[in-house]
């Protein structure tokens, strides 16, 4: 991966070279360390995928039950984790929705035997449900525009859409890594250069009426 930086040096960024910069271009959505100019991807041999999705809702049930069903999935879910599938599961005071279940290899028989301690506490819990596939693909990409794509596309305004105002979003949208974030981003943008609402670094800035960004003091 090459990137220029403040001072518009180019900076390759690999494992192990730069590997500083590297981690913090290869976390989640946008960053503020520089410009990402090139960019280098492995491409791997398609193998089949096997996808699922599984909804319910938590209307008509009492809320301990809703909860006992979200706590069987979590249960349930290292084992389907170490088998290398993957999961996009989304979980609200209303609704539990797995969209999808994406097994690399898995065939639809054996995604089936994964999901089905799940799927039988459900019907221990009389919870119903909907459930589509598991259904096996040729190819990754089958999966996707089958299960992901439309997926994808809410995902892409949500990364987009983050809270401008969210409070602690140092912790909220970071987590742990915040601290080290923030010091790969005063090594290679020291002038703060490159600046985002709620990127790493932001909170070095204040936005002052009428729209003018200035320092914060110390």
């Amino acid at each position: 991966m090459g990137s220029r930086y403040w001072n518009w040096r180019l900076c390759a960024s690999e494992s192990e070279e730069n590997a500083d910069l590297y981690w913090a271009l290869s976390g989640d959505g946008g960053g503020t360390y520089g410009v990402v100019w090139s960019l280098t991807s492995k491409a791997h041999v398609d193998i089949p995928v096997s996808g699922a999705n599984l909804t319910f809702s938590s209307e008509g049930i009492m809320t301990d039950t809703y909860y006992a069903a979200l706590t069987a999935w979590h249960k349930n879910l290292p084992k389907l984790v170490n088998t290398g599938a993957m999961t996009i599961y989304y979980v609200t005071s209303v609704a539990f929705i797995l969209t999808p279940f994406t097994g690399p290899g898995i065939p639809a028989s054996k995604a089936k035997e994964l999901l089905q301690p799940f799927v039988d506490e459900l019907n221990i819990l009389e919870i119903a449900y909907n459930m589509t596939g598991p259904t096996g693909f040729p190819t990754y990409l089958d999966e996707f525009n089958t299960f992901q794509l439309s997926l994808s596309r809410v995902a892409q305004r949500s990364t987009a859409a983050r809270d401008a105002y969210q409070p602690n979003w140092q912790e909220t949208f970071y987590g742990v890594n915040y601290p080290r974030l923030r010091s790969i981003k005063a090594k290679y943008d020291p002038n703060d250069i490159f600046y985002a609402t709620t990127a790493v670094g932001s909170d070095g800035w204040e936005i002052e009426s009428p729209g003018r960004l200035c320092r914060v003091s110390t």
